[in-house]
C-alpha cells in the first residue's frame, strides 16, 4: 500500500485542478516553513557566535551552522508537507463529509474517485488496485 502524498503514478494521472487542489497544501506549507527554518538559522548563528558578515566556512563553527541548517530545514520541510497532507485528509472528511473509511481508501492506499482521474487512466487505476490487492 503506498500513500497518495508519495505515489507517483497515480498523481501523475490525476486531472491537472485535481493535482492542484491536492498540491496546494503540502507544497504550501512545505514552502511556509522557510521563514520559519531562516530565524532558526539567525538564532543559530547567534548562539555559535558565527560574524554574519564573513563566510561561514572560514569561521570555527560554521561547519556546525551549516549542518544544523540544513538538517532543520529538511525536517521543517518534510514535515509541513506531510502535514498539508494530513490538512487534505481532514478537508474532505469534515467539510467534504467524506466517511472515513473512503478518507483512508483514497489517502493512504490511493484509491482515487474516477471523477479524479483522466478519462484514459480509469483502466490505469483499476489494473493499480488489482495487481496489488
Amino acid at each position: 500500500m503506498q500513500s497518495l502524498a508519495f505515489n507517483l503514478t497515480i498523481s501523475q494521472k490525476l486531472r491537472r485542478k485535481v493535482q492542484f487542489a491536492l498540491a496546494v497544501l503540502p507544497v504550501g506549507l512545505m514552502l511556509g516553513t522557510l521563514a520559519f527554518v531562516f530565524r532558526v538559522a539567525l538564532w543559530l548563528a547567534i548562539a555559535l557566535d558565527l560574524d554574519l558578515l564573513d563566510p561561514v566556512k572560514s569561521q570555527s563553527n560554521g561547519f556546525l551552522w551549516l549542518v544544523m541548517f540544513l538538517a532543520t530545514m529538511i525536517v521543517l520541510m518534510v514535515s509541513g508537507y506531510l502535514v498539508g497532507w494530513v490538512l487534505n485528509a481532514f478537508i474532505c472528511q469534515y467539510i467534504f463529509r467524506w466517511p472515513r473509511a473512503k478518507v483512508r481508501l483514497v489517502f493512504l492506499n490511493s484509491h482515487v474517485p474516477a471523477a479524479w482521474l483522466e478519462n484514459d487512466a480509469e483502466k490505469l487505476a483499476i489494473q493499480y488496485r488489482n495487481s496489488w490487492e
